[in-house]
């Protein structure tokens, strides 16, 4: 025998036309009449309701009189009317494409109170918890109807069903707690409850009356999906009576019009017809129930909402005033994991890493973060948090992740691990036993199960379902930090700023008997740098030009750029001549500020006479402006601050003309990854040589920003004086 395709027959069964059964169930009478009240299509009339009347062809006039047939002219749609036995009947009307179907049952020998149905809401509108409302329903229902098993059925993702909630007699054996594979409900079957609310079998073991038509040519079903007494599949009144099911009745629950679950009803004692006016009451208690899922279960999300931004606040006020937020999230320990109940967590913030309980390692990490970010599902926000309950690749025991995003640029996000939890899913019967049968045809179809017996399935692999609200507090924290990232480069700018402006001079310094200029260009993302520039006046009548740098950037290499400064005004105030001075500045930068380097240039010029004496401790020699045009003074060298080298700063002595003078610059205008920098210097001598006439001082930086090999990762100072000649101020 050929192996047998259950995908293939699955289909099949998911395709049986179940809403054109050419026959409804016998609890009542359905005829179809055209626009003249004509009879074009009948069932059979076991109860005798329509007492001989209204046959093919004939009148429904003739079994309901004329008044009820102008009233579903005028479009009423559920009436209740007199049979030509005097019975009382319900009478519920549909169009078809055939005409208007007329569904006519005995209306119930006790009439529903007025007040019933308000009083049956009241316990639906008081539930404040998606169980205690679907617990209600169900108790409601059973008592409204008599089914000794009332139970609320909840569809997955995949469309199998949990009892979530049940009402039943206290012979019968619970069935809460149950799940249903999603073949016991095949997708057309769903759609019928999507269109149709309610639907009731009153006895399984009913003998279906076939529809007949007046027309014998015509071939084309009629589509009974909105008619309450649609006969039902085979298969499915086989199952339910595999089951030990007598009767049933289902309810669907809809939110935005699409199918969430249903209320299942049950009768083993044997038929149960619930009156038409107590199905309807029934079928409103359900669709007051559909209403307020939603609203339930926003106010317990909000609930759950409340509880994680208390958690989040506290990790909120941990970040508030704090310069390491990733030592602070760090030092957070168990409150970072209890904010979504997590195993482990890892935190980057722009590539720093810290850890916190069990995690993978950080590679992997990683991988896992830009997995589940790229992969969030369409229409998400591109700072919501995304997770998994079942990772691609487990990392040992820990199986699902949850991921944020920090701000953009990808290298800030936090990680939640949780371990795996086996999950024990016990079935209504084993949901891989559909059985298959043999058709009169010959043809393989798939039958409904005969076994119901709890079937306990485990499932390994995966963690305990991120819900909700922890996506929720993990999109608020990523958001929060973010914010306060934001906030804190901010006000470290402003802060930079400040500095700034209190350590480096204006750029329209002067000097008597000087020409002066000064052009500073801060790094890229960094307003401080290491640089600094000085120009002031000695006792002695001198002017002193000092180009710095300290290795660094930022506020912390700010503070030690003004410390440098004001140390090296001190040493030359006093005298001590720019070698000394450099000689000294050096002693403190390895006793007070160990492990710090620095370089500095210092020339002292007499305005009167142009004597000079310069000096350098590392820093680059600057460019001389005479006679013979620009070049290097190369004599300058020296070790950096900060080394703790036995050599000493090297110091000139010389004298500048009238017209003469220096370009210092920090190494930020030559230096550049991959640049021969001595070649550099040599371009930047060159193309200062050439500037015509008598260039200012300004011009001299201008060009030489222009001519230098700067990357944007470094600052560059540059300064340039020219000695004035005799007569000029």
């Amino acid at each position: 025998m050929a192996e047998l395709d259950l995908d293939a027959l699955l289909a099949a069964c998911a395709d049986e036309p179940i809403h054109v059964p050419e026959a409804v169930q016998p609890f009542g009478t359905a005829v179809v009449v055209d626009a003249a009240g004509t009879v074009v299509v009948r069932s059979d009339d076991p109860l005798g309701l329509l007492g001989g009347r209204a046959v093919l062809g004939g009148r429904l006039s003739d079994a309901l009189g004329r008044p009820v047939v102008d009233r579903l002219a005028r479009g009423e749609r559920i009436l209740e009317v007199d049979g030509p036995d005097g019975r009382q009947l319900d009478l519920v009307a549909h169009p078809t494409e055939r005409g208007l179907l007329v569904e006519l049952e005995p209306v119930g020998a006790t009439p529903l109170a007025s007040d019933e149905l308000l009083s049956r809401q009241r316990p639906l509108w008081q539930a404040r918890t998606l169980s205690q409302l679907l617990d209600a329903l169900v108790v409601q229902v059973r008592e409204l109807t008599g089914f000794d098993r009332v139970m609320a059925y909840r569809f997955d993702a995949e469309w199998n069903g949990e009892v979530v909630a049940e009402s039943v007699d206290a012979r019968l054996a619970p069935y809460l707690g149950l799940r249903y594979p999603a073949s016991d409900i095949p997708a057309q079957a769903r759609d019928l409850y999507r269109r149709n609310p309610s639907r009731l079998i009153a006895d399984v073991g009913y003998r279906p009356s076939p529809l007949v038509h007046a027309d014998p040519t015509v071939t084309a079903p009629i589509d009974l999906s909105h008619s309450g007494l649609r006969s039902v599949s085979p298969v499915h009144l086989q199952y339910l009576r595999n089951m030990g099911v007598a009767a049933s009745m289902s309810l669907s629950l809809l939110v935005d019009g699409e199918l969430w679950g249903l209320v299942a009803c049950h009768h083993e004692a044997g038929p149960r017809r619930p009156d038409p006016a107590r199905r309807r009451a029934a079928t409103g208690l359900a669709e007051l129930a559909s209403s307020l899922l939603v609203t339930v279960a926003e106010a317990e999300a909000l609930t759950d909402r409340v509880l994680a931004s208390e958690r989040v606040g506290a990790l909120r006020g941990a970040l508030d005033g704090i310069d390491d937020p990733l030592g602070a999230l760090a030092a957070a320990g168990t409150e970072l994991l209890d904010l979504v109940e997590a195993a482990g967590a890892v935190v980057s913030l722009d590539g720093r890493i810290a850890c916190v309980g069990a995690v993978p390692d950080p590679a992997a990490v990683q991988a896992d973060v830009a997995s589940l970010l790229a992969g969030r599902p369409p229409g998400a926000r591109a700072d919501d948090a995304v997770s998994t309950d079942e990772l691609p690749v487990a990392h040992g025991d820990l199986v699902g992740a949850l991921a944020v995003p920090v701000g953009g640029g990808g290298r800030s996000w936090i990680a939640w691990y949780r371990p795996e939890m086996v999950q024990e899913v016990e079935w209504a019967g084993d949901p891989r036993s559909d059985e298959v049968m043999t058709g009169a045809d010959g043809r393989a179809h798939l039958g409904p199960r005969r076994s119901f017996d709890t079937f306990v399935e485990s499932i390994e692999g995966r963690c305990r379902p991120w819900s909700t609200a922890d996506r929720w507090a993990a999109t608020e924290l990523g958001a929060q930090l973010a914010a306060s990232l934001t906030r804190r480069t901010h006000e470290r700018l402003q802060a930079s700023q400040a500095v700034q402006r209190a350590l480096l001079l204006d750029t329209a310094v002067t000097s008597a008997g000087f020409d002066v200029a000064v052009r500073y260009l801060p790094a890229h993302g960094d307003p401080v740098g290491g640089d600094w520039h000085d120009v002031f006046h000695l006792p002695d009548g001198s002017t002193a030009f000092v180009v710095g740098d300290a290795v660094g950037h930022g506020l912390e290499v700010a503070g030690i750029m003004a410390q440098l400064r004001s140390a090296l005004r001190a040493y030359l105030m006093a005298s001590y001549g720019p070698a000394e001075s450099l000689a000294r500045l050096d002693d403190l930068v390895r006793q007070l500020l160990p492990g710090q380097m620095a370089t500095a240039l210092v020339c002292l010029v007499e305005p009167t006479d142009g004597r000079f004496r310069a000096a350098s401790a590392g820093h680059l020699p600057p460019l001389r402006l005479g006679p013979a045009g620009v070049g290097l003074v190369d004599d300058l060298r020296g070790p950096a601050l900060g080394l703790a080298s036995t050599r000493r700063p090297v110091a000139l002595d010389g004298v500048l003309a009238p017209g003469e003078g220096m370009v210092l610059f920090s190494d930020g205008l030559v230096e550049r990854r991959g640049q021969d920098v001595p070649a550099a210097l040599t371009h930047l001598g060159s193309t200062l040589s050439g500037l015509d006439g008598e260039p200012s001082a300004g011009a001299l930086c201008d060009r030489a920003l222009d001519a230098g090999t700067r990357s944007d990762d470094d600052d560059v100072t540059v300064l340039a004086f020219l000695r004035r000649p005799v007569g000029r101020v």
